[in-house]
């Protein structure tokens, strides 16, 4: 987004893959308006966030795993260990100031797990986040702060 202003385009949305950042406003609206996949639908969302000059990333094993004789390897591997993450996170979306942020975010959160990564989040005062487990959706404080109300 940076170099965007750098070239003066005020209004632009990159999608980097899971990835995304927004500046300025969609042709339509004051906002861009992001999906969340579902991870239990992978191609579905199950909420959309709406930013502008915020960056959204999502990170999670729904896609990219393997199962092995009933046992879930992430594709996630937890530098405290060198082994696949081992818990109930299946996918994390932060809101953030910048990708390199909320995407670091994200991925931390599915190491951590869904309470310390909760807490994480939390500790930065432009971040929000939304954490899905195999059987609870855990929201940091702010994040309803992008959800629509239409």
């Amino acid at each position: 987004m940076k170099l965007a202003g750098e070239y003066k385009v005020a209004n632009v949305l990159i999608d980097f893959g899971q990835d995304v950042g927004g500046c300025g406003r969609s042709i339509t609206r004051d906002y861009w308006r992001v999906g969340l996949e579902d991870p239990a639908q992978p191609g579905k969302c199950w909420v959309g966030v709406v930013v502008t000059g915020q960056a959204v990333a999502t990170s999670g094993d729904y896609i990219r795993h393997a199962m092995i004789e009933g046992k879930r390897y992430s594709h996630l591997i937890d530098p405290r260990n060198g082994y696949p993450v081992d818990n109930e996170v299946r996918a994390a979306s932060i809101i953030a100031p910048t990708c390199t942020i909320a995407g670091l975010f994200s991925t931390a959160t599915c190491i951590l797990g869904a309470r310390e990564g909760a807490r994480l989040v939390e500790s930065h005062p432009s971040a929000a986040g939304a954490i899905i487990t195999d059987t609870n959706k855990i929201f940091t404080l702010r994040f309803h702060e992008y959800v629509p109300k239409d």
